[in-house]
């Protein structure tokens, strides 16, 4: 008798019987088995499976909870710390989504809660990707761990972990702010006004003028973005100290001191820092000026003097004397408008020390503004004053009836009731603030607080209370202070600046902390508590324009939020942080506290000052303005315009009537309304489109050329003028200024006033062309004339006036007489009193010539080439969304007016002739002969701050472009990337992702949508797509040889040129299969249907090996029934892979197992987790069992249970299923098998071979330390059924038969059922009652039997039927017989087993061809 020996190693479900290789330990199909060394001399056998374990969480409250099924969608091992964390999805809702950590320092491990909320909004469907970064963040030598995690459901987020076990997100009020892997940057620009510091005699700013910016500095060390720029930030002193008028004169420490307001949000989660940046004019380098916790106020000490405050915390005003010179701030920072973290994204690594993100969402589409832009113009000249008086301060901020919330304010300005013609002048900023201390009692019309009874049992009956005793502040919480400003560009009503006051309410936000101790509650008391309490201010009201009974303005605050902290209960209990009330809950006057004391605003203040300089937008010009809007982190979308506007030039008739000053530009919103998305907006400017560049000033008279040869008179064919700018030139050199003119060819001079008095007292007229355009010439050339061949003299010896610096000026419209084209006082005609040539228009009488009456022209460069398509910020902010006051319809908020153009309406001290009271200068002709100027400072348009520099310095702020296809797009086969993370600095930059950097690349798109990224191995990234692998170098490029080969060198590109894999394989839409150990990579090909591994061999389909007629039909199952996830997991014990289809419908799952070390595949097993994870030597699983009884819900589990096949409480047999081929062409019959093993629990349960033969289950016993067991015979023959005869005719008896025919001579086995053979289907009936069989005992005679059992004789047909004798057919069938038998072998044991090998015994059929029978 022949042995065929198999030595199960390997699943091969794929190959034919008669190929399988028993000889290498090939299985047809495997259940729960390994082979792998568990234990001491156990590798190498096939052995079952050890069981799961749960793990137990470390305090009862971090149980998952019980009745409410959760599927776990992410997991992440921290072997540095010995963490594993897993990420949950509540089935049914979001109220379960939750972190938890397990803990694998302790023992056993156990689990805790990290984060719970519903803000999550996990989806059970979806698949998290997890990377830790373990960092000393604070640099304070204490290891904190970071996740990074993205679902492409929800934005990319970040959470510190150690911070959230200690309760640091528990007061978060914006989750999104909190826990977002984009860390929100500032999006108010800083406001500033000046005041005088008295202590010090010295002024910085009258040469310098700022802009600032804001940058929040993190607590795990991200820095944001920096903040839009404030406007420019101008001091009196910059203006006034070079202005000759005495009226204008200032002291030198006048405005010596820019208070900043950071305009920043207090309650940003997790900030600790702001870094305040400055730069000088639009040109300068951005420098840190300070960084400091903006919660605490510091003084500064000068030589140890007394310390004056440098930062008030509770108005964020910084005191900045410009008297240090920070680091300065590096351009890639100034550069990056926003991180560009994107909105979604599927893939995500940390990778090179940098944060990846894959197949992501990005951008903004435009829309499309529909509003009017109307210029509105200001009275010529400026002032400077100040509106409010001190004394007019302390009485008229009060508190309205005792109530300690509302605010009113009135009696300002010097009025207790406010007159139409009461007007704030233009260009006056007016700032009100207060310390305020509200002291009330905060009531509901419903439960406001609801306190879980005990903290081991949060579902018990809360504690609840219908308000909550706010009438004392926390001891040593900082005084908070209100302030509000307003700027208006236009002189203004009263009533239109508390409009603007309430605008700048819509802002406001304070908030002040309570101490809650012995506040009552339904049972029992707090007995101590926190109440975090946020105020707004935008439901103020403005008192009615003549309304003496009115206030001038009355804040109605409203409680925004509550947040409670730190709660101790009377019962000995405590809650800590959670949120109790918010939306907008009115403070009503009614709600008086229960224990008021003192009054509740305090340190009052109000200024209101008139500025001598006025921003502009250049007359006579075209400007194009946009707006941008800002998501709350800061992300801008492009430039959407908004339209142009003409600012017409001075003396226009479009102009109002004495409106011969600066222009703003009034913006009504209609009915446009911001996208849904924004948080603010921004207007933006595209700095004026009409000039390059331009300079106005006075000039000293206006000349035309002479002939000396008919007595000095015109010369009609020079038809040009002449125009004196020596004013200018002494104006430089006495000054030492920077004001001038440089001819370019093309350059346009315009009129812009001159003076039509007679007197000394001025009458300044804005004069335009008889058709009512602007006064305009072309410049031809500059010249300088002395005494020698003198142009333009009158006599034979020019005369002073007439020798200088001249503009030589035509206009060819007026010379060639076009029709209403006429300059009168300034044209060639009008200087010589000569007919103009068209003789329809009225010809001058007498010569008249303006040109010296204190005439201001503009000399221009008009724009040559059109500019790109590039917009600035201005400092112009505002919030979208619903406002309070229900008359304000728009999310814009109201209708806005701005100034911020690019031009400064300033006053110049002008060299120019003038009237005056002596007689040799009563008249400007006088003056202009006697070159006799004088100063007069006269307001005008200037491209500069002041005459002592020549920066074109305006409200000039980060620039945006315009893209007219901008939209929000998905980058399915791009990776983005931050900056680089060095670990031994405190900036944490992987949430830093500047797109000024480029900082993405694009993988071939052919390849589809790129849907995990991961790193491997030596600074490389591993990208799967949809239908490719390739591996990206980080930091790297690719050298190749020309020989073949490659190696990686360094390189300045972040990622590398990708190197592709052979075969269209990529993970599908299944970046949940990934995984990546030990350089090999796993991951499933849905579309294709296999499973591949990458090693440095390359990227084969492993499911080929094995396993692909498995794996493509559940598959085919799985994707049929709604299923989507497939995970994968590691067992290092074991090196071994697994993947999952998790059940889902009518599928019932499948895992597969395969052996690394072998390169083969194992088994198929029955556990189906949600997830997979393991670290050191230890694998894990997650999936969520809710066994009877309370609180035992188990959701994660080690793989080490010594109670083998049990995995999360269910047992499942080990099964192998092998074939015994050798030489497949031979029939063989199969007498007996044994297997060799450490145990007898072994039972074959089948055997079947290609010809039918099926054997039934059978034991073993042991011989000689292996397990035997006869094959039972084939239960499928007929060998086992003997004909017995026919019965006699005579109907049987109820034990005996008698037969027609000897039987006697048969040979039937006692005990073989007797059966009667129905003709009518071929089948064998049971003849005993009750249709039961009647069993053979006995020959009574050569023609009866004897039977045990009852015949029923009433059974029709007996008495003449054919009968038979039918026998055990696995022991008198006929043998198994085939050219392989396959053989099942079961074993249900939990403790552990273990087999070798098995033999089949077997000899050559007598009948078989191949031995030459017949």
């Amino acid at each position: 008798m022949a042995i065929d020996k198999t030595i199960p190693k390997r699943l091969q479900a794929d190959t034919d019987q008669r190929f399988l290789r028993p000889e290498v330990g090939e299985m047809m199909d495997a259940q729960n088995v390994m082979i792998a060394e568990d234990g001491p001399n156990s590798a190498g056998v096939i052995k079952n499976v050890p069981g799961t374990t749960a793990i137990a969480p470390g305090v009862a409250l971090d149980r998952i909870t019980d009745s409410d099924s959760v599927t776990v969608i992410g997991s992440a091992s921290d072997p540095q710390r010995g963490y594993i964390y897993w990420f949950v999805a509540d089935d049914s809702g979001a109220s379960q989504d939750a972190i938890y950590r397990q803990d694998l320092n302790t023992s056993p491990s156990t689990y805790k809660l990290v984060l719970k909320s519903s803000s999550l909004a996990f989806s059970a469907t979806s698949f998290i990707k997890v990377d830790v970064v373990n960092r000393n963040f604070q640099q304070d030598s204490t290891l904190q761990t970071v996740l990074y995690f993205t679902d492409n459901v929800n934005p990319p987020r970040k959470i510190n972990v150690d911070r959230a076990l200690a309760g640091g997100y528990a007061a978060v009020t914006d989750f999104d702010l909190a826990f977002s892997s984009i860390k929100a940057a500032p999006n108010i620009p800083p406001t500033s006004v000046f005041s005088q510091d008295t202590t010090i005699d010295t002024n910085m700013f009258t040469e310098n003028a700022f802009q600032y910016a804001t940058q929040y500095i993190y607590i795990d060390g991200e820095e944001s973005a920096i903040s839009p720029y404030s406007e420019l930030a101008t001091s009196k002193a910059m203006f006034f100290s070079s202005i000759s008028d005495t009226g204008y004169a200032v002291s030198r420490n006048t405005e010596n001191l820019c208070n900043i307001n950071l305009q920043i949000d207090p309650n940003m989660p997790d900030l600790e820092k702001v870094r305040l940046l400055a730069r000088n004019g639009n040109s300068g380098s951005f420098f840190v000026v300070d960084e400091f916790d903006p919660s605490v106020s510091k003084d500064r000490s000068d030589d140890g003097s007394t310390p004056t405050a440098l930062y008030t915390a509770s108005s964020q005003t910084y005191h900045f004397r410009n008297d240090t010179l920070g680091a300065l701030v590096s351009t890639e920072t100034v550069n990056k408008l926003y991180d560009n973290v994107p909105f979604l994204a599927q893939g995500q690594s940390v990778s090179g020390n940098r944060l990846m993100y894959s197949n992501y969402t990005e951008g903004r589409a435009n829309t499309t503004p529909s509003v009017v832009l109307t210029p509105t113009y200001g009275l010529a000249g400026v002032s400077a004053s100040d509106g409010i008086a001190t004394s007019d301060v302390a009485g008229h901020i009060t508190d309205p009836g005792g109530i300690k919330v509302d605010i009113e304010i009135m009696g300002l300005f010097g009025e207790t009731s406010y007159d139409a013609t009461d007007l704030v002048p233009a260009g006056s900023t007016t700032e009100i603030s207060f310390v305020y201390k509200p002291l009330f009692n905060l009531a509901g019309a419903s439960t406001i607080i609801s306190i879980p009874l005990t903290a081991d049992s949060p579902t018990a009956s809360p504690l609840t209370s219908n308000s909550l005793e706010l009438d004392t502040i926390l001891s040593g919480y900082g005084d908070q202070t209100l302030t509000v400003t307003a700027h208006n560009t236009i002189a203004v009503h009263y009533n239109d600046l508390r409009t603007l006051l309430v605008s700048d309410l819509d802002e406001k936000f304070l908030t002040i902390e309570y101490n809650i101790a012995g506040q009552p509650l339904s049972t029992g008391t707090v007995t101590a508590g926190t109440a975090i309490v946020k105020f707004r201010f935008d439901a103020a009201s403005a008192g009615f324009l003549n309304a003496s009974t009115d206030g001038f303005l009355k804040l109605n605050p409203q409680v925004e939020s509550v947040v409670l902290e730190g709660i101790t209960l009377s019962d000995g209990n405590s809650w800590d942080n959670f949120q109790t009330l918010e939306n907008d809950v009115l403070v009503a006057g009614t709600q008086s506290p229960s224990t008021p004391s003192g009054a509740h605003i305090s340190d009052k203040a109000a200024t209101s000052t008139a500025f001598g300089n006025i921003k502009s937008f250049k007359a006579g010009s075209t400007h194009e303005l946009g707006v941008v809007y800002y998501d709350k982190f800061n992300r801008s979308g492009n430039v959407n315009r908004i339209g142009s506007f003409y600012s017409d030039w001075f003396g226009a008739s479009h102009r109002p009537s004495t409106k011969d000053g600066p222009t703003s530009v009034i913006i009504d919103w209609g009915s446009y309304n911001p996208p849904s998305w924004a948080d603010r907006y921004q207007i933006v400017y595209n700095g004026g489109s009409s000039y390059d560049s331009y300079v106005q000033y006075t000039t000293g008279g206006g000349f035309f050329a002479t002939d000396p040869d008919d007595s000095f008179a015109a010369i009609p064919e020079k038809k040009v003028v002449y125009v004196s700018i020596d004013t200018l030139g002494e104006y430089q050199a006495e000054k030492d200024t920077l004001r001038s003119y440089s001819f370019t060819k093309g350059d346009k001079l315009r009129v812009v006033s001159y003076d039509a008095s007679t007197s000394t007292t001025p009458n300044t007229t804005y004069p335009m062309s008889v058709d009512g355009g602007i006064i305009e010439f072309n410049i031809l050339r500059v010249e300088t004339l002395d005494a020698t061949d003198n142009p333009i003299r009158g006599q034979t010896t020019p005369t002073e006036d007439e020798k200088g610096t001249f503009l030589v000026l035509e206009h060819p419209s007026v010379s060639s007489g076009v029709t209403d084209a006429r300059y009168a006082g300034f044209d060639w005609f009008s200087l010589t009193d000569t007919t103009y040539v068209d003789s329809a228009t009225t010809d001058p009488v007498g010569p008249v010539n303006y040109w010296g009456n204190r005439c201001v022209v503009e000399l221009m460069t008009p724009k040559k080439t059109t500019s790109e398509d590039i917009f600035y910020e201005i400092g112009v902010s505002g919030r979208c969304g619903a406002r309070k006051d229900t008359g304000i319809t728009n999310e814009h908020g109201p209708d806005i007016t701005i100034d911020n153009g690019d031009v400064k309406y300033r006053l110049v001290a002008c060299k120019t002739p003038f009237i005056g009271a002596a007689a040799a200068e009563d008249t400007y002709a006088e003056t202009i002969a006697a070159k006799n100027y004088e100063y007069r400072s006269i307001a005008i348009e200037n491209e500069t701050l002041t005459d002592k520099t020549s920066s074109k310095d305006w409200d000039k702020g980060r620039a945006h472009a315009v893209f007219e296809n901008s939209a929000t797009v998905r980058r399915y086969n791009g990776i983005t990337y931050s900056d680089a993370y060095a670990e031994d600095v405190a900036n944490l930059s992987l949430s830093s992702f500047n797109p000024s950097l480029s900082n993405f690349y694009s993988l071939e798109s052919a390849n589809g949508a790129c849907n995990y990224i991961g790193s491997f191995g030596d600074r490389r990234l591993v990208a799967l797509q949809e239908n490719k692998m390739s591996m990206v170098p980080i930091d790297k490029d690719i050298i190749s040889y020309a020989q073949g080969g490659s190696i990686l060198g360094l390189s300045t590109d972040v990622l590398g040129e990708p190197t592709y894999y052979a075969g269209d394989y990529g993970c599908g839409d299944n970046p949940e299969s990934v995984l990546i150990r030990d350089n090999q990579i796993f991951f499933v090909d849905s579309s294709r249907k296999k499973l591949l591994r990458f090693t440095s061999e390359g990227l084969s389909p492993i499911s080929d090996g094995g396993v692909a007629s498995i794996f493509e039909s559940n598959l085919s199952s799985f994707l049929s029934e709604g299923g989507t996830r497939i995970v994968s997991g590691y067992d290092p014990r074991f090196n071994q892979y697994y993947v999952t289809l998790r059940l889902v419908g009518s599928y019932a799952g499948l895992t597969l197992g395969y052996n690394i070390d072998m390169s083969s595949w194992q088994s198929k097993y029955t556990f189906y987790p949600d997830m997979y994870a393991d670290q050191d030597d230890m694998m894990y699983s997650a999936l969520y069992t809710d066994p009877s009884g309370a609180s035992n819900a188990e959701i994660f589990f080690s793989h080490d249970n010594a109670t083998k096949n049990t995995f999360y409480g269910t047992y499942a047999n080990s099964i192998i299923k092998l074939v015994s081929n050798y030489n497949p062409s031979l029939v063989k019959v199969f007498n007996a098998i044994s297997h060799e093993g450490d145990s007898n629990n072994w039972t074959a349960s089948a055997i079947n071979t290609n010809m039918g033969s099926a054997g039934s289950s059978f034991s073993f016993s042991e011989k000689e330390g292996a397990y035997y067991s006869y094959i039972t015979r084939d239960t499928g023959g007929t060998k086992h059924i003997v004909g017995v005869g026919d019965v006699g005719g005579a109907t049987p008896s109820a034990t005996q038969i008698v037969f027609a025919n000897r039987v006697n001579r048969t040979s039937i086995p006692y005990g073989a059922a007797i059966k009667m053979v129905d003709s009518t289907n071929d089948q064998l009936d049971a003849i005993g009652t009750s249709s039961n069989d009647v069993t053979f005992s006995r020959f009574v005679d050569a023609n009866t039997i004897e039977v045990t059992g009852t015949i029923d004789t009433s059974i029709s047909g007996l008495a003449t039927s054919s009968l038979v004798a039918v026998s055990t057919a696995s022991v008198d069938g006929d043998p198994i017989r085939g050219h392989w038998a396959e053989i099942t072998l079961t074993n249900n044991q939990t403790t552990g087993v273990e087999l070798y090998c098995v033999n089949t015994h077997f000899v050559g059929s007598e009948l078989d061809h191949s031995l030459g029978q017949q």
